[in-house]
């Protein structure tokens, strides 16, 4: 006795390597996607000039910098933690506003845009919120932060 046509079991067949496609086609996009964390060595990045980290804007306790940004007289840079390494970016761009700044980095394929917001201001600094658009290819992570920078 036989439940299923074979019409039947080429259509269920199909639709199986179809769906295992697919899988295999999210794990090789997950596989590749953006993976932010903690800077390792956030003070590699202290110069002399202005500076600023950030944190997402989860951590309350403020443990884990996920940007630290400096800006002298001479250069804009800052580092974050991509896909496991510590990476520096250099400043190809700033846009001051009344509100803060939207500053865009850049290193090798990623593309790393800081919306600046300042939300209070005191004597050699400033506290901010501040959204992180990471970019690279057709992929693109954003992150919530908050932090503060100065002097």
């Amino acid at each position: 006795m036989q439940f299923f046509s074979r019409s039947s079991l080429a259509i269920v067949s199909t639709i199986l390597i179809s769906i295992a496609s697919n899988l295999h086609v999210a794990s090789i996009a997950a596989a590749n996607s953006i993976s932010v964390g903690t800077i390792r060595n956030p003070t590699s990045l202290k110069i002399q000039g202005t500076f600023c980290d950030l944190y997402l804007a989860s951590d309350r306790q403020k443990r884990d910098i996920f940007l630290s940004a400096y800006q002298s007289q001479l250069e804009s840079k800052a580092l974050m933690n991509i896909d496991g390494k510590d990476i520096l970016l250099t400043s190809v761009r700033e846009v001051k506003n009344k509100r803060g700044a939207i500053v865009t980095y850049r290193a090798s394929n990623l593309n790393v845009k800081v919306n600046y917001i300042r939300t209070s201001q005191e004597y050699e600094g400033a506290s901010y919120d501040a959204t992180i658009s990471i970019g690279r290819g057709k992929q693109t992570k954003i992150l919530q932060a908050t932090g503060a920078c100065g002097i």
